[in-house]
């Protein structure tokens, strides 16, 4: 799958699960910290690759 249909799907999620997960973190103390982090973290690596195959 292409780089953008990746970031388009994720965009998606995020829109269409947002309210669920604000209530969600709000019972849990650090979890929007961690999850914020994590979704950090599978982007960079998104990008990483995507530079990785345009370089080769």
């Amino acid at each position: 799958m292409q780089f953008h249909r990746v970031l388009l799907l994720l965009l998606i999620a995020y829109w269409l699960f947002f309210p669920a997960m604000v209530e969600w973190w709000f019972l849990l103390n650090l979890a929007p910290r961690y999850t914020f982090i994590s979704w950090l973290a599978i982007i960079l690596l998104c990008l990483f690759v995507d530079y990785r195959r345009k370089t080769e």
